[in-house]
């Protein structure tokens, strides 16, 4: 995982599963914190979810241009 504070999307749930979490394009989820291995994230919805510290996010936020 990142550094605090971090905007992230296309969170994994299970380490080596893939993204399943903020996923479409404007949703994001930011890292609040880290301890004991999980990792406090808080998604778009305003809620706080712990995860497992070895699961793969991606880096900054996700949005469609459109013409």
């Amino acid at each position: 995982m990142s550094r605090q504070s971090t905007i992230i999307h296309n969170i994994e749930l299970k380490a080596g599963a893939g993204g399943k979490m903020a996923r479409s394009a404007g949703t994001y989820a930011q890292l609040v914190g880290k301890d004991g291995g999980y990792a406090q994230i808080k998604v778009h919805s305003d809620e706080l979810r712990l995860f497992v510290e070895n699961v793969w996010p991606q880096l900054g936020l996700y949005l469609t241009l459109t013409p």
